[in-house]
């Protein structure tokens, strides 16, 4: 009878077992649920970097193409500058 009475588990040790199980499932549903969104907002961040640097090569092209203008502004300018001198020294 030790054998038989052993080998069978009772009512509030099964009842043990299924509140286990059913909490593991809770919790692994939870962990399931944080990395889906973990998930997305590594796709959220990698597009938004991926944004960043277009945007930072298109201002770097716009300041780049600013500056050559100013330096050719500067260059009519000094040039400008030279040939009214010149005028001014020969002409007047």
């Amino acid at each position: 009878m030790d054998v038989k009475h052993e080998s069978i588990l009772d009512h509030n040790s099964i009842q043990r077992l299924i509140d286990f199980v059913h909490s593991l499932e809770e919790k692994l549903s939870s962990v399931k649920t944080t990395h889906d969104q973990l998930h997305e907002l590594i796709s959220v961040v990698s597009k938004t970097h991926e944004t960043i640097l277009e945007e930072l090569a298109t201002i770097k092209i716009v300041l780049n193409k600013k500056q050559d203008e100013e330096e050719y502004v500067l260059k009519d300018l000094f040039q400008l500058n030279c040939l009214f001198s010149f005028v001014k020294n020969n002409f007047n």
